[in-house]
């Protein structure tokens, strides 16, 4: 699950960001939602046209809640970049190396 807090109100945003998507999800059911208060929600389809599948409120979801892996994915390799990019880890490498399984290279060899 992913928390954010809310930034306005789940009807006032401009763009169909996930976190008011789940917002919005959850003022449906009739839950008090505001800004300024943190929701949970998964990622079911990022890519969807449909904004209402991009994500699930944690409320809503249940063990048969399908999430994008592939999304998981990108945000875990974006944040491994961010610690390991120093040591010359680009997201392309993690990538490959944890989905491929590419030899891990020594961070003193040179190439």
């Amino acid at each position: 699950m992913i928390t954010k807090q809310l930034s306005h109100d789940p009807f006032k945003y401009a763009h169909d960001v996930l976190q008011a998507i789940a917002a919005k999800q959850l003022a449906k059911m009739g839950v008090d939602v505001s800004a300024g208060q943190t929701v949970q929600y998964l990622i079911a389809d990022a890519k969807s046209k449909h904004a209402y599948s991009r994500a699930v409120a944690a409320q809503l979801a249940n063990s048969t809640t399908k999430y994008d892996v592939e999304k998981y994915l990108e945000l875990l390799f974006s944040a491994a970049e961010n610690v390991l990019l120093p040591f010359g880890y680009s997201v392309q490498k993690i990538r490959d190396y944890v989905l491929h399984q590419e030899k891990q290279t020594l961070l003193n060899q040179k190439s």
